[in-house]
Order: C-alpha cells, then structure tokens, then sequence
C-alpha cells in the first residue's frame, strides 16, 4: 500500500513540476525572480509532507534558482487576490497566451 501511495504523490508532484516549469519559461523574464520567490501551493496536494521541498528540488534541479515554494491554507484566496493586483497588463498578456 505505501508504495502505491508513494508512486501516487510523485506523479502527483511531476505533473505540478511540468506545469510550474512550462508557467516560468513563459513567463516575463523580468517577473521570474519574483516568480521564483513565490510560487504557492494550495488544496490537497500541498498537505502531503514534504511536498513543497520536492517541488523547490525539482526546480532547482532544472536551474531555476532561489525558488521559494510556499504552502498555504484556506487563505489562499487572499495571497491570490493580493498577487493579481500586483500584476501588470504585460503579466497578464503573457500568461493568457
């Protein structure tokens, strides 16, 4: 059973890794380290132990450097909405694209 659990959270964390990869290249060059220094994680997922670590090694691992994953709970609509503001237009043009 552990190792069904195991192999589980893993896929679980190497699809988020592509998703958050493919998010950072796309990206603003001028916003990623700022990027980098806040990327969050919310719901289930984000409640398995050590897997905001895995995802900043992963990360680093792929040369992304000084990555800071942060977990949070039931205020992430909050941390969202205060990030949205921040964004520029041009933030937000490149990530509809």
């Amino acid at each position: 059973m552990a190792d069904a659990v195991e192999t589980a959270c893993n896929a679980l964390l190497s699809k988020i890794f592509e998703t958050v990869k493919t998010l950072i290249v796309q990206a603003d060059p001028d916003s990623i380290l700022g990027l980098l220094e806040n990327i969050i994680i919310t719901g289930g997922g984000s409640m398995i132990p050590g897997f905001g670590d895995g995802l900043e090694s992963l990360l680093e691992e792929e040369g992304f450097e000084g990555c800071k994953v942060h977990r949070i709970g039931s205020s992430y609509k909050t941390r969202v909405a205060a990030g949205a503001l921040e964004a520029d237009d041009r933030q937000w043009q490149n990530l509809l694209r």
